[in-house]
């Protein structure tokens, strides 16, 4: 049987139909629609889902939410307070006549700065009656540690807002609520629980990747922007909004920049480029990629990455290019800088033109990693690993992870250095105690003595174990006297740093070593790394030792790609190239393409936060010479050590540790030979003396040599005393005259 309601819809449609039919066409060809002729049809044009569902909400409420609930409790589901994964049970209170019935109400939680952490909706128990509950338990996956939380309820009853509840967890893990406060429709609290809820994987990748706090918030006002526009175009029109955008990280993947790009604006697609690419010498067009690059530009991302190669002599060309383009088309190309911030001032400054596409709230920066985000970020990875840590391990390392963020010591962790932390110290400890245990068992519960938990909290330690190293080698009292001052005042800025204090951004720690060789360069160029790595500044702290032979190529554009692909590897390490002065011949540099790699190195030598500290070092002379006549060279290097050569008594202590290292000793006399031997060697050296590298050959290949054959002609059976003898034999052959290093004056390589 026909209702009311349903007679009159038939006769406001056959009313509808009626007209239409009495409306003279205004042209016979009945197949040609102007696009423009669609305003007039019976119905909105084609709306976004999450924009429909939107304004459906924000118009269709018919209760408010949870009108009808008198308070709601949060409790965290543990009988200890250990931090873990533990569930959120949540307690609904109902006024008298409440309808408090299953899946009414969806929970979700947050962190203060919008971090996802879990949501449900399933009623774990309804008790009805005068005193009507709700009771729901949220399962977790992440670990609660002490902080500041968020919950949002969405009540199916209300679809023009949401209730937003505050709360906190002490050091115990008991909660403090907040108040209530209610959230309209497309608010930031609406937004999280329709548009990006958890089963967005492009918002959940984003969301929790360490340090990302400011760039969630800008996903979320994206997003809001989205649905704004889209609610307003029929009526009001799009609000113009600029997508382009100044993203401050250090390498960001492919992934995260797509993954970025798609919920920010997911109608574009993104072109990821690498800049080193976009100029190849070895074509006959060196533009050729480039325009293969940017063809086909319309809704596209361009993701510019390795900002540095922008700065050279190809750049100019590149971004007249690519900036002519993004001006053209209207927004419908956007342009997406990713660097440091350094990085991107200094190709703002060099290249004026590109400010017109950025405003100042174009910025969105990587910054270092809050506490929640780095304990969740190891124990994903470790899940990833199939590591399942006990109740008590994961209590423990949340507890020195927390240390460590607390101490600065892992808030500058990426997601690489907690993954080459889990693969390189966890593994091999859980591997070891699992081969060694007498029961068998295939998939045992990660235990506390399965991870170094004083690698994550001992901030001093590598720094402190990096230090006394370089004060334990021989000498070079000056040299360790400067380095230590260096030090302390790197360690100065990075402390005001953590403490918010106004730090300068300008400091650079390249360095130069004069000496002759054998004097300790590399090995304190070693130590160097090691100590820059303790303290944050470099990311891997290994040394990359180089000289010309390696820099400069035999053809043209050679040594451009050799300078590309040691740069690479150079990143995050020191770059330690020895006998720099070669680069520099003088007069005729022009001719040589060692100029090519010095303008190279200018680019990283110009920036202070570029992960790497290069070192150059040479001959004193040599490398005074070069310096004298390239000063603007010079003066990238704020550091300067001069390494003087060993005394008679420190080449006997390094020929003493040799020995002592590997198990040799050396009799009465032995020792009395040896030390007249080395004074000896000193009244003899000539200026390129080879020091401690002298005093090793000596030891393994005249020494030892001279002892192994006096004991098989003698048949003696005390292989660890050395004798007198052998070493007034090995003498004869590495005298300093026999064994004299000559600087390397010829230029290898290239010249024009």
């Amino acid at each position: 049987m026909k209702s009311q309601a349903d007679d009159e819809f038939e006769r406001l449609l056959q009313k509808f139909i009626d007209e239409e039919l009495d409306t003279p066409d205004e042209t016979d060809d009945s197949t040609q629609m102007d696009d423009n002729e669609t305003d007039d049809l019976p119905f909105p044009k084609e709306m976004s889902d999450r924009a429909a569902d939107a304004m459906i909400r924000n118009h269709h409420s018919t209760t408010k939410c949870m009108e009808d609930v008198s308070s709601v409790s949060l409790d965290l589901m543990t009988d200890h307070e250990y931090y873990s994964d533990a569930s959120m049970k949540v307690t609904f209170k109902g006024k008298p006549g409440a309808s408090l019935r299953p899946h009414r109400f969806t929970c979700s939680f947050f962190t203060d700065d919008y971090m996802p952490i879990c949501e449900g909706k399933e009623v774990a128990k309804i008790k009805n009656g005068r005193s009507r509950e709700l009771t729901m338990e949220i399962p977790c996956n992440q670990i609660w540690i002490p902080g500041k939380f968020f919950m949002i309820v969405r009540d199916e009853g209300d679809y023009s807002s949401v209730m937003r509840i505050d709360f906190t967890l002490d050091k115990h893990l008991k909660i403090v609520q907040g108040n209530w406060k209610r959230c309209r429709v497309m608010s930031p609290e609406d937004v999280l629980t329709s548009c990006l809820r958890s089963d967005n994987d492009n918002w959940g990748y984003v969301s929790h990747c360490p340090g990302s706090s400011q760039i969630r918030q800008k996903v979320l006002l994206a997003t809001q922007m989205l649905l704004y526009n889209e609610c307003r175009k029929e009526s009001y029109g799009e609000l113009k909004t600029c997508m382009n955008l100044l993203v401050c990280m250090k390498n960001p993947s492919i992934e995260f920049m797509g993954r970025l790009q798609t919920s920010m604006v997911p109608d574009y697609e993104l072109n990821y480029i690498d800049s080193t690419t976009l100029f190849d010498i070895t074509r006959t067009n060196p533009y050729e990629v480039l325009l293969e690059t940017i063809e086909n530009a319309r809704m596209k991302v361009f993701c510019l990455t390795r900002l540095n190669e922008l700065t050279g002599p190809s750049g100019k060309v590149i971004l007249r290019k690519i900036i002519d383009i993004v001006r053209k088309s209207h927004g419908k190309t956007l342009l997406w800088l990713c660097g440091t911030r350094r990085e991107i001032e200094e190709l703002l400054a060099l290249f004026p033109s590109l400010k017109q596409f950025f405003h100042e709230d174009s910025w969105v920066e990587q910054k270092a990693s809050t506490t929640y985000e780095m304990v969740q970020a190891f124990f994903t990875m470790m899940e990833e690993e199939h590591l399942i840590p006990n109740v008590l391990a994961k209590n423990r390392l949340s507890q020195a992870i927390i240390q460590g963020v607390k101490q600065g010591k892992l808030s500058s962790w990426t997601l690489d250095d907690v993954r080459q932390f889990i693969e390189a110290e966890i593994i091999p400890l859980y591997i070891s105690h699992l081969v060694s245990s007498p029961n068998v068992d295939y998939a045992p519960l990660l235990k506390e003595e399965d991870i170094p938990f004083d690698k994550l909290t001992d901030t001093s330690s590598t720094y402190e174990k990096s230090i006394s190293e370089l004060n334990e080698m021989i000498g070079l009292d000056d040299v360790k006297q400067g380095i230590s001052s260096m030090a302390n005042q790197a360690r100065l800025f990075v402390e005001r740093r953590r403490r918010g204090l106004k730090t300068s951004d300008s400091q650079v720690y390249h360095s130069i070593f004069t000496g002759n060789p054998g004097t300790g360069k590399t090995t304190v160029a070693r130590q160097l790394g090691k100590i820059y790595h303790s303290l944050g500044l470099l990311s891997k702290g290994e040394v990359i030792a180089v000289d010309r032979t390696r820099l400069v190529g035999q053809y043209i554009g050679q040594t451009e790609e050799n300078m590309k692909t040691v740069l690479e590897e150079a990143k995050g390490n020191v770059l330690f190239i020895d006998e720099a002065y070669t680069l520099f011949t003088g007069a005729d540099d022009h001719k040589d393409f060692g100029r090519r790699v010095l303008d190279s190195l200018l680019t990283v030598l110009s920036q202070p936060d570029s992960d790497m500290l290069i070192v150059f070092a040479g001959y004193t002379k040599e490398m005074d010479v070069m310096l004298n006549t390239n000063p603007g060279l010079a003066g990238r290097f704020p550091y300067r050590y001069n390494f003087e050569d060993y005394s008679s008594e420190q080449l006997l202590e390094i020929a003493k540790r040799l020995f002592e290292r590997e198990e040799y000793s050396l009799s009465d006399e032995a020792e009395t030979e040896m030390q007249k031997t080395i004074i000896e060697a000193i009244r003899q050296k000539t200026a390129n003396f080879g020091n401690a590298r002298w005093v090793e050959q000596f030891v393994h290949n005249g020494i030892i040599p001279a002892m192994a054959n006096r004991i098989f002609s003698t048949n003696c059976n005390n292989f660890q005393l050395i004798e007198a003898s052998d070493i007034r034999k090995a003498f004869e052959k590495f005298n300093p005259k026999a064994t004299e290093l000559k600087p390397r004056h010829r230029v290898v390589g290239f010249t024009a």
